[in-house]
């Protein structure tokens, strides 16, 4: 078992990114100034600030209904 990752919460995202990464998890532990829990930060959490929301298979149901909502597709090659 590996210990827990744990970040400021005054940290920017690419650093908490940067992180994660060099520890290989998913998960970390958000802490303030004070190393007193906050919450729980994940890298899907990281990445969706960063390019937008990220549609998994559990998100699967609601990606279908809003494509099914749209007439219109733009497809380029």
């Amino acid at each position: 078992m590996r210990p827990a990752v744990k970040i400021q919460s005054n940290v920017k995202v690419l650093e908490a990114f940067l992180k994660m990464q060099e520890k290989q998890t998913h998960i970390a532990i958000v802490e303030d100034e004070n190393e007193r829990f906050i919450g729980i930060i994940t890298i899907e959490a990281v990445l969706e600030e960063v390019v937008g929301d990220i549609y998994d298979r559990v998100d699967q149901s609601q990606l279908s209904k809003m494509l099914s909502q749209r007439t219109k597709f733009n497809l380029k090659s």
